[in-house]
């Protein structure tokens, strides 16, 4: 792998839920945002999306071309 940035990575974090929080996921999502950074991928972080939206961003990924040419490698 030798693209700079390494690799792209897509993070999705739902923490905030209709009944319920889950503080303990910012801290997750801290720790995965640290390590894939760590190696050297671009970390793009989205949160509390909605199941439609999610379909959206990952459509939005798949036809950016030159976005995903410029990396070795995919993480989501």
């Amino acid at each position: 792998m030798s693209s700079k940035p390494r690799g792209l990575c897509i993070i999705i974090a739902n923490v905030n839920f209709i009944n319920d929080r889950m503080p303990r996921a910012e801290l997750d999502t801290n720790n995965l945002k640290c390590a894939f950074e760590w190696l050297g991928f671009d970390v793009h972080l989205h949160q509390d999306l909605t199941i439609q939206a999610m379909f959206n961003l990952l459509d939005d990924y798949a036809t950016k071309n030159e976005e995903l040419d410029k990396h070795d490698s995919l993480a989501v």
